[in-house]
């Protein structure tokens, strides 16, 4: 997996349905807290 291809705090919204699930779980959290870097301060995951 590699990191997505946005600077920190510029993404509203992340819209990630079915997702996390079909990751190997050790990587889950790598994602997860690339989601956060990406995602302005008030912005929300669904």
């Amino acid at each position: 997996l590699r990191p997505l291809p946005y600077k920190a705090n510029t993404v509203d919204e992340i819209l990630a349905r079915d997702i996390l699930e079909h990751m190997p779980h050790p990587k889950v959290p790598i994602v997860l807290k690339d989601w956060l870097r990406v995602l302005k301060p008030k912005g929300k995951i669904y």
